[in-house]
């Protein structure tokens, strides 16, 4: 599960699976399968990739529900922002934008954006200068 994905975050479709499956499997799922259909078995084998992928008793929840049919995995991307977002205003503290940019694979531009929305300042790092 990525760091930071709260159930609140998802909405529709993909609420309705993590409630399902749980949080962190719905949210392998999105990472793994977001944006295609998914076609659910009646029966999943132990060797099956949905249990590779989600655990067992996850993708047995999964076959029971939606067994025989195919569904359209969400993408959350909105979701996945919002936790990559969070994460990063948690790592301002102690990492520059510049740091930043690179280890969200994001432009400074964008890091200052999200300081901004998240009412932080360049200038409240620096503390006082003498």
């Amino acid at each position: 599960m990525l760091p930071g994905i709260d159930i609140d975050d998802l909405q529709g479709q993909a609420r309705q699976i993590a409630d399902l499956v749980g949080l962190a499997a719905a949210t392998v799922l999105a990472a793994r399968y977001g944006g295609v259909r998914l076609y659910v078995p009646e029966r999943i084998e132990s060797d099956h990739c949905l249990v590779k992928l989600i655990g067992e008793d996850a993708a047995q929840r999964l076959a029971r529900h939606y067994g025989g049919d195919r569904i359209e995995v969400p993408r959350c991307v909105d979701a996945f922002r919002r936790a990559r977002n969070r994460a990063l205003v948690r790592d301002a503290a102690s990492m520059s934008q510049r740091e930043l940019a690179l280890k969200y694979r994001m432009t400074e531009r964008a890091v200052r954006l999200i300081w901004r929305d998240a009412g932080l300042s360049p200038d409240d790092r620096q503390g006082t200068l003498f």
